[in-house]
């Protein structure tokens, strides 16, 4: 969780933009006198895509580790 909320380490050490990470590349997306909502949107929407993917992937086994403490024998 760390690593997605990183912001003022990324943001000093990459100079390039080809190696932006997601928080920095959304906040890049506003300007003093603008901020564009739709793309802020879009990227909101693809950062948190894989983690989406991941869950549906593995649902079945999220649940049972999560039911199994559940159980009482």
């Amino acid at each position: 969780m760390m690593s997605w909320n990183n912001y003022v380490f990324p943001l000093v050490m990459m100079t390039g933009d080809e190696k932006m990470l997601f928080p920095v590349g959304l906040a890049s997306l506003k300007t003093l006198y603008d901020v564009d909502y739709g793309m802020i949107m879009a990227g909101s929407f693809l950062s948190t895509l894989p983690l989406i993917t991941g869950y549906l992937l593995f649902q079945k086994q999220f649940i049972s580790s999560l039911t199994k403490g559940a159980i009482k024998y």
